[in-house]
């Protein structure tokens, strides 16, 4: 089964235009299917949906038999990370460092209809940035180690940390003092703001982004960091929070769109979650789509051109950064990184030598630079 045909009937289950096979009766159709629903994360709702129409049972053995197999392991796995993001949101309260959750956790809570049927590997964490250095001891202190990766203050304004936990079960937290690492969107939500609008997720003991200004940050995020990974799923996360705001939350969210200069990504990415899913919010979505386009060009409209090449994103982000000190300290991060994130990322390679490592990762790292980005 071609991708572009598993994505269609992936489409039309979700949107409960069809809950019968359609596709070749061999193997390989099944498997190509079961491929494409896990790699756009939409695999846990057309197993939900198929299950509630009592059409599970009709579909090919090996589609039907590992859709529920993944329905109960999401459902088992969910209690223990929902048990474990609570004692962080909680151990992270109790020493004065307040926190918002945002993108795919909160949203399972507050938008899909069970919160094991939205997959996720991490739970995204917002802090003021006053906070993080408090923010990480008590991760540490929960049992928590960062990941190794580039820790260049430009580059990355934020930390993944990891706990292996009994079962085979591991947590990551995203640790974020920023919502964005991209230059341009760094600030383009503040904390304080963010905190403002929030909303509680009582299943989690915390508190997420608000649906205007969460709707805005899916949007941006996809488009600012994900433009080469197309998933289904952060374009079904755009549907349902936009499907269950009502008009007022639909008007904050247009005048922020606007007013941050990120209304034609936000159009772009309204318009692409109506046509895979048909979302039917409380303002029709041809106006939404048509207050969000911008009367006059928008800086941020560079990023949803077709094809870039990865040069052009990280030229962008160079250009965004203020004066000239701050673009070679940019420059200066991305070629030579620290030498303990080089030691890591080189452990167990044969290139030893730190003047080596640095040589070997600007000439593969300029090579993935020019290769384009898919849509």
């Amino acid at each position: 089964m071609p991708d572009t045909s598993a994505i269609e009937l992936i489409a039309r289950v979700v949107r409960r235009d069809t809950v019968d096979w359609t596709g070749p009766a061999d193997p390989a159709a099944a498997a190509a299917f079961l491929e494409a629903a896990r790699g756009h994360g939409l695999h846990l709702i057309v197993a939900a949906t198929l299950q509630g129409a009592g059409a599970l049972g009709s579909w090919p053995e090996p589609i039907a038999s590992e859709l529920a197999r993944g329905l109960r392991a999401s459902a088992l796995v969910e209690r223990v990370r929902r048990d474990e993001i609570a004692r962080v949101l909680a151990s992270l309260t109790a020493r004065g460092v307040p926190a918002l959750l945002f993108k795919g956790v909160p949203l399972a809570y507050t938008c899909y209809p069970a919160p094991w049927l939205r997959p996720s590997v991490d739970v995204d964490l917002l802090v003021r940035e006053r906070d993080r250095d408090e923010a990480v001891r008590t991760l540490e202190l929960a049992g928590y180690r960062r990941t190794d990766l580039v820790d260049g203050s430009l580059l990355m304004r934020q930390g993944e940390y990891t706990r292996e936990a009994r079962g085979g079960i591991r947590h990551v937290v995203d640790l974020h003092w920023q919502m964005s690492n991209a230059e341009l969107f760094s600030d383009t939500l503040t904390f304080d703001e963010l905190a403002a609008g929030a909303v509680a997720v009582p299943e989690l003991g915390g508190r997420a982004f608000g649906p205007p200004h969460h709707l805005l940050v899916t949007c941006v995020h996809r488009v600012a960091h994900h433009a080469q990974m197309p998933r289904l799923v952060w374009r079904y996360d755009v549907h349902l929070l936009a499907a269950s705001m009502d008009r007022a939350a639909l008007e904050a969210f247009v005048r922020l769109g606007v007013d941050r200069r990120v209304g034609a990504i936000c159009a772009s990415e309204v318009a692409a979650a109506h046509g895979l899913f048909g979302t039917c919010p409380a303002v029709p979505v041809a106006d939404l789509i048509a207050r969000l386009r911008p009367s006059s060009p928008e800086p941020s409209a560079a990023y949803l051109r077709p094809r870039r090449r990865r040069i052009l994103r990280v030229l962008n982000d160079l250009r965004w950064q203020p004066g000239w000190r701050g673009k070679l300290r940019f420059a200066g991060q991305h070629l030579f990184p620290s030498p303990a994130y080089m030691r890591a990322a080189y452990q167990g390679s044969r290139v030893g030598w730190l003047p080596a490592q640095y040589l070997h990762r600007i000439l593969t790292g300029v090579a993935r630079w020019f290769r384009r980005e898919r849509a």
